[in-house]
């Protein structure tokens, strides 16, 4: 399982654009959480691929480590 947390102000098109061709383009067998959280209040979505399944390979590895290193995201990978 993979979840990945998005502050809310970091979501613009580029940034969707870049996280569907990441999933899109490196299917596999990880289940794909999304939790959007807005810095400036205590609101947050919970979002669940049920659809698309994500490959974790290197590739994908450091595009999640350069996001998060670039304050983008927060990025956790579980074992189910």
């Amino acid at each position: 399982m993979l979840t990945l947390t998005i502050p809310l102000q970091q979501i613009d098109d580029e940034f969707a654009t870049e996280i569907s061709d990441l999933v899109l383009k490196n299917k596999g067998n990880v289940n794909v959480y999304i939790h959007v959280v807005d810095e400036s209040s205590p609101n947050k979505v919970k979002l669940f691929s049920r659809q698309h399944r994500l490959k974790i390979n290197t590739e994908v590895y450091r595009k999640l480590k350069k996001a998060r290193e670039a304050g983008q995201l927060e990025f956790q990978v579980n074992q189910n």
